[in-house]
């Protein structure tokens, strides 16, 4: 069990695959991407689950997510919210740090990064 699903309590993980699920995008064809999510999940445990959450999230679900999110969250005490923010906020300055190095390798190779150019635009 991940650090954040300690803090929440049993079931948690299990209750953010629901609301991942349930916000998938629906692209060419729903039940294919459903199902491929569902699969990744079931074979994920702990920190990924999270990852799938944060993917979804950067997807152009976020406010059905916060939602979604904020309903499962409301029974918590303010000490465990703030715990839960800390760890989110620890795996955002991982990831960061890890998006940074590797615009530093593609800018050695004299690569960009597409969404972002070199004049700052």
């Amino acid at each position: 069990m991940s650090r954040i699903a300690k803090i929440l309590g049993r079931g948690a993980e299990g209750r953010l695959k629901q609301i991942a699920c349930r916000v998938w995008p629906e692209y060419d064809d729903p039940d294919d991407s459903l199902s491929e999510l569902r699969k990744y999940l079931s074979e994920q445990r702990g920190e990924r689950a999270f990852l799938v959450v944060d993917a979804v999230l950067e997807l152009g679900h976020k406010d059905v997510l916060r939602t979604e999110l904020l309903r499962e969250l409301e029974d918590i005490s303010p000490s465990q919210m703030a715990e839960v923010l800390r760890e989110g906020f620890k795996q955002l300055e991982m990831f960061g740090g890890k998006l940074i190095e590797f615009e530093r390798e593609l800018e050695k190779r004299g690569e960009v990064l597409p969404l972002r150019r070199k004049d700052g635009g």
